[in-house]
């Protein structure tokens, strides 16, 4: 099955849940620490985080093909 979808398919997911559960853990922690979701977004990855991005799911759903494209970059 993964074979119909390309070879790169499971690589993609594989690195899409990592970023997104990197996110999830860093918001979790930083509420625990009583930082900002934008903060912990900050420090998790190593891009900007704008409050608009925090806002604007789209917006921040381009946040995170960027930083899955700049992990995948580093593993080839």
């Amino acid at each position: 099955m993964a074979g119909a979808k390309g070879p790169g398919y499971l690589r993609d997911r594989y690195v899409r849940n990592a970023v997104e559960s990197t996110l999830v853990i860093a918001w979790c922690a930083g509420g625990l620490l009583g930082k900002s979701r934008r903060e912990s977004a900050q420090e998790a990855f190593c891009v900007s985080v704008s409050a608009e991005d925090m806002r604007d799911w789209s917006r921040f759903g381009q946040l995170l093909r960027k930083e899955r494209e700049r992990r995948m970059a580093g593993t080839t």
